[in-house]
């Protein structure tokens, strides 16, 4: 009797042990390779392109070529094409908004850490880590105050809200 309880005792975190990498390591596959950036979301709509209409969801524009790589089951790489700057300026009364995009040829990936439970992703790049979810085809990461756009003559902040960026296989 005692033998068959230390065979128990012995077999058991085996089992344990074994599904539970078992579920990590598929849990990690269902992300790995390139996440293309197709588009990026505002919490309140804002009229990005001056023409009197204010949206909350954006095609990827100058971001376009953007994009997650997830290599292994805890490295990748985020790869911004362009850096972009929101500004703001008074017209007629009205605030209106300039964007620029700055694109050059030698921007390169930035290697990042991650972790996954269920369908998070917690993402570490360069110590600032970023929560990314997974639904599907679809990983959106959520940054807190991501948007945002100075007055171009002060530098003040005008514009402050999160933004989702959506990346899609």
């Amino acid at each position: 009797m005692k033998k068959s309880h230390l065979a128990i005792y012995l077999i058991l975190p085996l089992i344990f042990c074994t599904s539970c990498s078992t579920e990590a390591i598929d849990e990690t596959s269902a992300i790995l390779g390139q996440w293309k950036l197709t588009s990026w979301k505002v919490n309140t709509p804002i009229d990005l392109d001056n023409d009197g209409i204010s949206n909350s969801e954006f095609s990827a524009g100058c971001l376009s070529d953007s994009a997650i790589s997830f290599i292994d089951p805890s490295n990748g790489t985020i790869f911004y094409s362009s850096s972009v700057t929101y500004n703001t300026r008074m017209e007629n009364g009205q605030q209106v908004l300039l964007t620029a995009c700055s694109t050059r040829d030698d921007i390169v990936p930035s290697l990042v850490g991650y972790t996954m439970t269920n369908n998070t992703i917690t993402l570490n790049n360069n110590g600032e880590e970023f929560l990314l979810t997974l639904n599907e085809n679809t990983l959106s990461m959520h940054i807190h105050n991501g948007f945002v756009a100075k007055d171009i003559d002060t530098s003040e902040t005008t514009i402050s809200q999160d933004i989702t960026y959506v990346f899609t296989r």
